[in-house]
């Protein structure tokens, strides 16, 4: 099983910037990193009135569009398992999936603190991330602090090749 670890916290807490951070240090170390961004409102998935909206809105699932840019594959909502069938493949030469904004989701979790909301919700917390540095139930970082890098690969056990299906 890949390690997974959730970035939470409040809207404009820096949960972004604190993922863009983790995932440049990472990378830096040779770790391959997935990132999967969550949001609990709707928001288009495609360019509205594009040739691939136009195709999944008629019925076709997945649609897979291609540039010269990169590739992307659009999913109408799908079921449980087949969506944590598309995960484990999209990410299985991953060592590591960063997850943003998915606090209901089960997994290690490090909470992106503010003065707004000064307690990290309970279940899963490993650590917390504040402009402070300092917390009184769990270990504190601030946001660009590199110790926090070797926190979490100690704390999950993260290895590279760790999700390498050929060990390339």
């Amino acid at each position: 099983m890949i390690p997974s670890l959730h970035i939470i916290g409040p809207k404009n807490s820096g949960k972004t910037t604190l993922m863009k951070f983790l995932i440049r240090k990472l990378t830096e170390r040779g770790y391959r990193v997935g990132a999967y961004k969550h949001s609990a409102h709707s928001h288009p998935l495609d360019k509205p009135g594009s040739d691939s909206d136009s195709f999944r809105h008629s019925g076709a699932q997945p649609v897979i569009f291609e540039s010269a840019e990169g590739m992307a594959i659009f999913f109408n909502q799908p079921a449980e398992k087949q969506k944590e069938d598309i995960l484990r493949y999209v990410f299985k030469d991953c060592d590591l999936i960063l997850i943003e904004s998915f606090r209901s989701a089960p997994g290690p979790k490090i909470f992106v603190q503010t003065e707004r909301e000064d307690n990290a919700p309970a279940g899963n917390v490993i650590a917390v991330v504040n402009e402070y540095g300092t917390h009184h139930r769990y270990p504190a970082f601030t946001p660009q602090a590199e110790r926090i890098i070797d926190f979490i690969v100690e704390k999950l056990n993260i290895s590279k090749g760790n999700g390498a299906v050929d060990g390339n």
